[in-house]
């Protein structure tokens, strides 16, 4: 009867770890304990505990703790920026009727209690990491909406984008204290943000379209920075774990500032030089100024050959930039920029594989597929019957998807192969 138990309790264990409810220490732990158990009683203690690959049980385990983990969080992020909206549109539709110290109440009690209940969760004892760090970004979010509500309570006139260049500094400041990725995602998207707000106001300034061109070389400086901050920190020891979104955000920037200028409407409309907008000039220079030194101290860090060539891109990038913004009319701008973003697109597959990593790849891919359908419309949306163009569009389509997935996973394939 004895030998039956133990029998069971070790199918049992097995079980219990495959399923994550233990780990394969514990389970032998159990099983040894069992068996002393038997022994003592004068019990045969059965064969020596076998069919638990400790390793293999173990990453099992960690694979299903992080899918949970990665759900907790993304539930926690959503659940939170609902929040954020929620208390925003809550302040809107009563702000009238509040006093002043009634609405500074409001403003600052939930900032308070949600970098207090985010410190618990996260740090101390930090029992909730997942759910601490989405109330970290809801802090950050709350942040945001304190500056712009205190200008408004004490009508404060200043240069109102202002406003979005402190909240991206409060929640940069909040990414490295906290080391927390989502506030760092928000401020990495904030700069975004505050280039539109600054864009805005120069338009209405200046009246003059060329500040359009402006703000997309701003967008390319943007991305370029972000790319070599990526870097930077992928090389310096004991930096924050912050390449990634720093790698990612940059990518896409430059991406869809190639796809936005492959347009030829975009370059008819730009006639004007940007000389004759100075206030946006000098902040466009100023960004590509940084971006520049970021690029040169990335390549510099990192005196490879691949690394040096990864530089050029950059460079090259902010050439055509400053180019297209002295001479911004012209045709030749559409057909260069297609070219410009097909080479971007392989030089994204090409960091993917050599990195090991499968988002550039996707990434490419995606941007792949825009390009190729954008261009489709614009060229044969006028030349052929509607119904014709639909069919022949899904045909191509189903099989263009078929061919790149298939490419796809080729490709990603080869760059876990490649990768460290």
């Amino acid at each position: 009867m004895a030998d039956d138990r133990g029998e069971w309790l070790r199918r049992e264990a097995a079980r219990w770890v495959a399923e994550g409810l233990l780990s394969a220490e514990q389970a032998e732990a159990i099983l040894a304990r069992h068996a002393g158990a038997a022994a003592a009683e004068g019990a045969p203690a059965g064969p020596a505990p076998a069919g638990i690959d400790a390793a293999a049980l173990d990453e099992r385990v960690r694979e299903k703790g992080l899918r949970q983990g990665r759900v907790v969080a993304v539930v926690s992020t959503l659940a939170v920026v609902l929040i954020g909206i929620g208390a925003i549109l809550f302040f809107a539709a009563n702000w009238a009727e509040m006093p002043r110290w009634g609405k500074l109440a409001v403003v600052f009690a939930p900032l308070a209690g949600s970098f207090l209940l985010a410190w618990r969760l996260r740090f101390s004892p930090g029992e909730h990491p997942a759910i601490g760090e989405a109330l970290l970004l809801l802090g950050a979010i709350l942040y945001g909406s304190a500056i712009f509500l205190v200008a408004q309570i004490f009508h404060i006139r200043a240069h109102w984008p202002n406003g979005v260049l402190w909240w991206w500094l409060g929640a940069l400041v909040l990414a490295y204290a906290a080391l927390s990725r989502s506030a760092l995602v928000l401020a990495l998207l904030l700069v975004p943000v505050w280039v539109g707000c600054e864009s805005v106001f120069w338009f209405d300034r200046e009246k003059d379209e060329a500040v359009w061109l402006l703000v997309l070389l701003m967008f390319l400086a943007a991305g370029t920075i972000y790319l070599a901050a990526g870097r930077i920190h992928r090389r310096l020891r004991g930096a924050p774990p912050f390449a990634g979104a720093f790698e990612a955000l940059g990518s896409v920037v430059l991406l869809a500032w190639a796809y936005v200028l492959s347009f030829g409407w975009f370059h008819h409309e730009m006639g004007a030089a940007v000389t004759e907008a100075p206030l946006a000039l000098r902040w466009a220079i100023g960004l590509g100024a940084v971006a520049l030194g970021a690029t040169a101290a990335a390549a510099w860090l990192r005196p490879a050959a691949d690394a040096l060539l990864d530089a050029l891109v950059p460079f090259a990038l902010l050439a055509v930039g400053l180019l297209l913004a002295a001479f911004p009319a012209g045709h030749v701008w559409p057909i260069l920029f297609n070219f410009v973003l097909l080479a971007l697109i392989v030089w994204m597959v090409r960091l993917g594989m050599r990195a090991g990593r499968s988002w550039p790849v996707n990434l490419a891919v995606a941007f792949f597929v825009l390009l190729v359908a954008t261009r489709y419309f614009d060229s044969f949306w006028n030349l052929m019957p509607r119904a014709l163009f639909f069919l022949l569009g899904g045909i191509l389509l189903l099989g263009g998807g078929i061919a790149l997935e298939r490419q796809r996973r080729r490709l990603l394939g080869r760059a876990r192969k490649a990768g460290p």
